[in-house]
């Protein structure tokens, strides 16, 4: 993790202070902080799950058994398949037009909860 910091830190710094600024290169910058708040939000909340993992695995209290009604499993769906057009409304709201950057984002998002819903429910009994 260390290292991937360190790159990343090097490679802000040769494109801060070399001519050859890229649009892109800008734009990741300017985002950069709120991907941080998210990334430390992030370990920290895993790094809060693996240590109560482990206390758990010594007491031998590692399974975490989870009741779901078909109620649950309805919720679920119409979240899935409303978030991409709540995806595609945020960036017709933000004052952004609707372009292949947004679809594929909002796919992306459809793609990965459909995926988790899968691994979720392929458990049901």
């Amino acid at each position: 993790m260390l290292v991937l910091f360190l790159a990343l830190m090097a490679t802000i710094g040769i494109f801060l202070f070399s001519d050859y600024q890229p649009k892109w290169v800008e734009e990741i910058i300017k985002y950069l902080p709120l991907v941080l708040i998210f990334t430390i939000a992030l370990i920290l909340v895993i790094s809060r799950r693996w240590k109560e993992a482990r206390r758990r695995r010594g007491t031998n209290q590692a399974e975490v058994n989870l009741v779901l009604t078909y109620y649950d499993k309805i919720l679920t769906d119409a979240f899935i398949f409303v978030l991409p057009i709540v995806v595609l409304a945020a960036a017709i709201f933000l004052g952004y037009p609707i372009n292949g950057g947004n679809v594929v984002g909002a796919f992306a998002a459809f793609g990965v909860m459909f995926i988790w819903r899968a691994y979720l429910f392929s458990q049901e009994g």
